[in-house]
């Protein structure tokens, strides 16, 4: 037999805005990592040791661009969430309104 489900709308709204702040807190923090490594520096140097370092698809260049991107896309899966929640919390509301004016 299933559990019991409970879903609260205003909760579920709550907990949306939890997504939004940490959607907020993720970008805040790739805004400042991407000015810390996009500042031109190449501490590796220019020679066959720091090529081999920082270039190809495998290098340091390359997986830097990945990561940075990778944590765009995790803010933006967490802004997803508290829309979707959002949006399920509307249509629980509209739901609940509407199933408690056919019994009154």
């Amino acid at each position: 037999m299933a559990e019991q489900v409970e879903v609260d709308p205003v909760r579920l709204r709550a907990a949306a805005g939890q997504c939004d702040r940490i959607r907020e807190s993720i970008r805040r923090t790739l805004s400042t990592l991407g000015v810390v490594v996009a500042d031109g520096r190449t501490p590796w140097g220019d020679d066959g040791f720091g090529g081999k370092f920082a270039d190809g698809d495998r290098g340091y260049l390359a997986a830097r661009d990945n990561m940075l991107a990778a944590i765009e896309k995790m803010a933006d899966t967490f802004g997803d969430f508290a829309h979707g929640q959002r949006v399920a919390a509307d249509q629980l509301a509209r739901t609940e309104h509407g199933n408690a004016e056919r019994f009154c």
